[in-house]
């Protein structure tokens, strides 16, 4: 009879996890929920009557966001509407808008990872007020074919196939940091150091590092190209005005000349030894060397304005580089932890489908929140009712004896 109930509970487990996961995707957002900002979420900045400083932007790993005339803005853990009212007022401080109007909306926030002794282990969108129940939910509910026993042949297959995947992509992403690192740097050699130690079969690790090296040599020469470029814009420009300033000298001398042709022609026609068709001859040629002295400067004007914008393009050029350099290096720093932590989580799953585990009556099971504030990361006990921030990883293990003496902290089921 025990067996039978056994053997009836993953079944009955699935289709709780299932209604549960339906249930909480269908609530609305609480009113008035607005969580804190964290590392990874992207948001859209708008200001009421100026479209060009609508900008969406992702929250850094140092919990900053660049923004046009204000550079970088320390969210600090702000909500949407606490970091409205800090750019309100940073931008009528620096008299950029008066009474500025800004709304800051949050398009996506970072998904959640939910790891260890689920049946769906993965990542998960957040919603603002997210349970650590809600999320067991999204992700099948707890693994009771686990907690009642070992590990199927099935679940250690796929723990070893998601180990796998988990560790190329963790060097895959290493890689990419690799040769933003290098870029930033400037050096044409990338340090390979962090990837020498990842569990990833050699063959596959040299060809995805040469891949990246492949990269950054396009890259740099992309670089080259670009800067070049833009030198020889300016040169060319700058060559153009002056050849323009000296054409704007002739036309001037050209019309002094014609000025004081008609001048001569007045006389001469006063003392009736000239005529009109001469006179006429000397104000059309007058009209013709003013017309094109308009004409120089408006183009002398032009070009003016072509150098300075392409100056302008030129000193920007490193910052701008830059800048997106250290985007993808915070992108790919937050991949690569991501990959880590399911590779971490498959070893897991691969060590606990051993042997036997021991139980006590019922299902006793612990959470544990891995956070990153401000790039210092913190390691949470929480029970099923804890919040959830956006990031977050989150393990659920079983309370056995084995799991206890790991180090795992216990948690009163």
């Amino acid at each position: 009879m025990f067996e039978h109930r056994s053997a009836a509970w993953p079944r009955i487990g699935r289709r709780l996890a299932a209604l549960l996961a339906a249930a909480w995707l269908a609530l609305p957002v609480a009113a008035g929920a607005s969580p804190a900002l964290r590392s990874g979420d992207v948001i859209e900045i708008a200001v009421a009557g100026v479209p060009a400083l609508t900008r969406r932007a992702t929250v850094g790993p140092d919990g900053r966001i660049a923004y046009p005339v204000l550079g970088m803005v320390d969210t600090a853990e702000l909500s949407p509407p606490q970091l409205q009212a800090l750019l309100q007022e940073m931008l009528a401080a620096r008299n950029v808008v008066q009474r500025p109007v800004v709304s800051v909306d949050v398009i996506e926030y970072r998904p959640i990872s939910v790891g260890g002794d689920v049946a769906r282990p993965g990542e998960y969108r957040f919603q603002p007020g997210m349970t650590v129940r809600n999320a067991v939910a999204l992700a099948g509910g707890y693994d009771l074919s686990r907690i009642e026993g070992r590990a199927t042949p099935v679940q250690l297959l796929e723990a070893r196939s998601d180990y796998g995947a988990a560790g190329i992509e963790l060097v895959r992403q290493e890689a990419r940091a690799a040769r933003l690192r290098a870029q930033l740097a400037g050096t044409e050699q990338l340090d390979p150091s962090r990837l020498r130690d990842l569990p990833v079969d050699p063959i596959v690790r040299a060809d995805i590092l040469g891949a990246e090296e492949q990269q950054l040599q396009a890259d740099l020469a992309a670089q080259h190209r670009e800067r070049a470029y833009l030198e020889r814009l300016v040169e060319a420009l700058r060559e153009q005005h002056a050849a323009l300033v000296n054409a704007e000298a002739e036309s001037a001398v050209a019309l002094s000349r014609q000025s004081q042709s008609i001048n001569r022609a007045r006389e001469l026609l006063d003392r009736s030894v000239g005529t009109m068709a001469r006179l006429d001859d000397a104000q059309r040629g007058e009209t013709q060397s003013r017309a094109q002295l308009f004409d120089t400067r408006a183009r002398l004007a032009e070009v003016g304005r072509q150098i300075e914008e392409a100056t302008q393009r030129l000193d920007a050029f490193d910052n701008r580089r830059r800048a997106g350099l250290l985007d993808g290096l915070k992108d790919a720093v937050a991949e690569a932890g991501k990959a880590r932590f399911r590779l971490d989580s498959a070893r897991d799953r691969m060590g606990a489908g051993g042997g036997s585990l021991l139980r006590q009556s019922g299902v006793a099971a612990l959470a544990v929140i891995h956070r990153r504030v401000r790039g210092v990361p913190q390691r949470i006990e929480a029970t099923a009712d804890t919040e959830l921030l956006s990031g977050d990883a989150l393990e659920i293990a079983d309370a056995t004896p084995d799991r206890l003496a790991a180090g795992l902290p216990r948690r009163t089921p």
